[in-house]
C-alpha cells in the first residue's frame, strides 16, 4: 500500500482556525476602549491544523506525524514564515 503524502495546502478549516486565533474579537458596544488581542496560541493552531488534514484525508488512522508536520509548517507559513523555532537545531552537511 503505497503511503500518501500530505499536502501542504492549507485547508479552508485551518486557515479560519488560525484567522479566529489571531483576531482580535471587539465587544460590541464598547466605543473607544481598544480590546487587546488575545495572544496567539501556536500549539492549538497546529492542532486544529493537524485535525484538518487528518478529516482531508478522509480520517484514515497512521499518518499523525506527517499531518503534525504538515500543519506546523502551514501555521508558520501563515504567522509570517521565516526561521524554525520548532526548537530543532539544524545540522550543516
Amino acid at each position: 500500500m503505497a503511503r500518501q503524502q500530505a499536502t501542504p495546502k492549507t485547508s479552508a478549516r485551518a486557515v479560519k482556525a488560525m484567522q479566529t486565533a489571531m483576531a482580535p474579537h471587539p465587544e460590541e458596544g464598547a466605543e473607544a476602549t481598544p480590546t487587546p488581542a488575545a495572544p496567539f496560541d501556536r500549539e492549538q493552531a497546529i492542532r486544529e491544523a493537524a485535525y484538518a488534514c487528518y478529516e482531508a484525508r478522509g480520517g484514515e488512522p497512521g499518518y499523525e506525524l506527517d499531518d503534525w508536520l504538515t500543519a506546523e509548517a502551514q501555521v508558520q507559513q501563515a504567522n509570517g514564515g521565516g526561521g524554525t523555532d520548532s526548537g530543532i537545531e539544524q545540522i550543516k552537511h
